[in-house]
């Protein structure tokens, strides 16, 4: 089945141009107004009386279309045929100097149904939903979606695939257009929560455990973790410290030192899901804050500088959070030296945070690819294991690598129900304050 075909079945023929060229700028064309059932009347009515609402500081209209491919990945291939759907989705958006107001919908044609609860004392919520409609199953070789990766998968495991294709349109204040086309790939890890006792601290649990793993390297079990995908474990620690929508302990530390190193952490800028136009925002310095990440709300509360604002869909509304990061450290070593550094220890590639339940302040990872670090060499692979810590120690008396690597995976943080993708580059970071778990415990 070939694109045109694919148009034809999803009667979204007068789109095919479109699929392929976006168009940044400009007045909405209308075969994008009726794939959502709008019309240019329609849509102009909602936005006369949304921005019109007395005391609006900001107010937006967005559209989104989403095709999604969902497959099983087996150690031989696809385990079954792929599953497609189609999502519309709808939503208005007002900020005034009471907050914000925020509503949607999965039948846009319904908009101005939103309108009361965004302009009356009303909670915003969302409309029931209509079952979505589903896609014909596309074989190999169609022109939409590429075939799935080849990944090593390990006997008897999977891995769920899915692929997005987005088509969006945002109306903002004061009457900006803006249409976009994001395409993704993305594997699926099942990491369930790990629940700890009600009240117990995480280093009261940790203590009794010794800093092992299955075939533990000798010496003090340095822990290094790669540039670039390898650095996932540590920034993802970091990351919730630098948003400005959250409840971060650096709120109103602009200007101070906040790290016992010297971190240096840009993002790039670009433009977010909020249609705002940034350049790059320095956000650390040498271990000292310069800038939290903005959403318009909290740049509105704050003073701050918009152009952080980032959704999972126009379902959900923004939150603060980085599309691309670049992070260096001064006087950085290369890795090899980092290696010898370490003599023995565990080379970590992939890690992610591991969700606890319960009001701690440590945190765990879970190193899924790794090797053992044996008298200043990477030798063989390790089995997954966990990273127990504290935020405190983290960086304490760490080393920085020299060279800057590029993720060739964006890293994935889950906020408030969405998950947000980031790309990221970052160099080797050294530590020895973090405890190895028994793989067992990761399993």
């Amino acid at each position: 089945m070939r694109r045109r075909q694919f148009c034809k079945d999803l009667g979204l023929l007068s789109l095919l141009p479109l699929l392929s060229n976006c168009r940044a700028k400009g007045d909405p064309p209308e075969p994008w107004l009726d794939l959502f059932d709008l019309s240019k009347k329609s849509l102009g009515n909602v936005w006369g009386s949304l921005s019109a609402a007395s005391g609006t500081l900001y107010c937006e209209v967005a559209l989104e279309l989403t095709l999604l491919r969902e497959v099983v990945l087996g150690q031989k291939g696809p385990l079954s045929r792929p599953r497609l759907s189609i999502n519309r989705i709808g939503s208005l958006r007002r900020l005034s100097p009471k907050g914000e107001r925020f509503a949607s919908t999965q039948e846009p044609s319904r908009l101005f149904e939103l309108l009361p609860l965004l302009t009356s004392a009303s909670l915003p919520r969302a409309l029931p939903a209509r079952p979505t409609n589903p896609l014909p199953a596309l074989p190999e070789g169609d022109e939409l979606f590429s075939p799935p990766p080849s990944l090593p998968i390990p006997p008897g495991r999977t891995l769920p695939f899915r692929e997005i294709l987005r088509y969006r349109l945002l109306l903002t204040s004061p009457g900006n257009f803006t249409a976009s086309r994001e395409q993704s790939r993305e594997i699926l890890p099942d990491l369930l929560p790990i629940p700890l006792p009600e009240g117990e601290p995480l280093k009261t649990l940790l203590s009794p455990l010794r800093p092992t793993l299955p075939s533990p390297p000798p010496g003090k079990g340095w822990i290094l973790f790669s540039p670039g995908q390898g650095a996932q474990g540590w920034l993802s620690l970091l990351l919730p410290f630098l948003e400005r929508d959250g409840d971060s302990p650096w709120l109103a530390r602009e200007g101070s030192s906040v790290l016992p190193t010297p971190l240096s952490l840009q993002e790039l800028g670009g433009q977010d899901d909020e249609g705002v136009e940034s350049s790059a925002k320095e956000l650390l310095e040498e271990g000292r804050l310069v800038s939290l990440l903005h959403t318009r709300l909290s740049a509105q509360r704050s003073q701050g500088v918009p152009g952080n604002g980032r959704r999972e869909s126009f379902l959900f509304p923004p939150l603060a959070a980085p599309r691309e990061l670049k992070a260096h450290g001064t006087l950085g070593l290369p890795l090899q030296e980092l290696l010898k550094q370490a003599s023995s220890g565990v080379l970590v590639h992939e890690a992610a945070p591991v969700p606890l339940s319960g009001d701690n302040k440590g945190f765990l990872l879970r190193v899924s690819r790794s090797s053992a670090i044996q008298e200043g060499r990477e030798t063989g692979a390790l089995p997954p294991f966990l990273i127990a810590g504290e935020w405190d120690s983290l960086f304490k008396g760490c080393r920085w690598g020299q060279e800057t690597h590029l993720s060739p995976v964006p890293l994935f943080i889950t906020k408030q129900g969405q998950r947000l993708a980031v790309s990221f580059s970052a160099p080797a970071l050294l530590v020895d304050s973090l405890r190895v778990l028994p793989g067992e415990m990761a399993s």
